[in-house]
Order: structure tokens, then sequence, then C-alpha cells
């Protein structure tokens, strides 16, 4: 649950915040951190966790220019898209502080949202992908884009300053 900081060479600070919403990590106890273990930051989000998610992206937002927060979350195969409770969670997400949300799960790709000014994208698709190739997913095909980030402000909401490319 620990953010990771980095300073650009211009002096802007992003934070990183990166949790994963799966049980299945949990049968997985490897791949979750603790206390002397390295490893992925496990939140149940309908279990209480997301009151502790927003509150850590708020902290960040609090001492960083710019908060990216990557979340492993939600189905796989998503044929309407993402769903309401996907796009509610981005929405606390965005209000909490952070100027990118990278939802990432799905296994295909799925669509960019803009949520007052902010990026969020709820599935890239995989580079790399172990599943069998399913033509009606096309599960075979990834995205990759590029997040210009800056602490300008916006032209519209007055946030601090990002916009995305598709």
């Amino acid at each position: 649950w620990r953010p990771a900081v980095l300073t650009t060479a211009s002096g802007v600070r992003v934070g990183f915040l990166a949790v994963a919403d799966h049980c299945g990590c949990l049968r997985m106890g490897r791949w979750v951190a603790g206390r002397d273990q390295p490893g992925l930051a496990w939140a149940n989000l309908s279990a209480g966790h997301l009151e502790r998610l927003l509150a850590a992206v708020s902290a960040l937002d609090r001492s960083v220019d710019l908060v990216v927060v990557s979340v492993h979350s939600g189905p796989n195969w998503l044929p309407e898209g993402p769903p309401a409770w996907q796009r509610s969670l981005a929405a606390a997400l965005v209000a909490a502080g952070a100027d990118v949300v990278w939802s990432h799960s799905a296994h295909h790709v799925l669509p960019l949202e803009s949520i007052r000014g902010r990026t969020v994208i709820y599935g890239p698709g995989d580079l790399v992908d172990d599943y069998r190739r399913d033509p009606e997913y096309r599960n075979e095909l990834g995205m990759v884009g590029r997040v210009q980030l800056g602490v300008g402000g916006h032209a519209a909401g007055g946030g601090k300053g990002l916009a995305h490319e598709d």
C-alpha cells in the first residue's frame, strides 16, 4: 500500500499507487505483499478496503503533483464494456485525487473515458496474452497509448493538467 513517487527532470512529482481486488491472489499468497514480503497490495473493494484506497489516493494527492492509480479490477470478457460499479470506482478515485486511473483485468481492449478532465483507462488489453484467441473479443489486440502529464491545469475543469491521445 506504499506508493512509489518519481520526480521528473523538471521537478514534477508523480505518485503511483497500485492495487488488485481479485481474491484469487489470496490463494496464491506469494503474490500478496506482507510485512517481510514484497508483492501486490490486495484490496477487497467490496469489503471495506474502498475507504482505505480512497484515503491512500487522497493522501498521495496532497504530497505529489500528479497521481496515477493502477487497479487490477473487474471481470474478464466484458461484452458491454466496463460495468457500472467499475465506472463508479473510477469516478470515486478521480474525486479522491487520481489524475490517471488505469484499470486492467478484462484481457481485451475497453474504452477510455475522461472524468472531470482525468484520464480513465478501463482495459488496455494484453500485450502478451496466454489465452486462446477469441474472435469476438479480439484479445490478441492490445492498446498502447501516451498520456501527457503536466501541472499547468485544464482548460475545462481546472485540474492539475493532463490530456490523453486515443
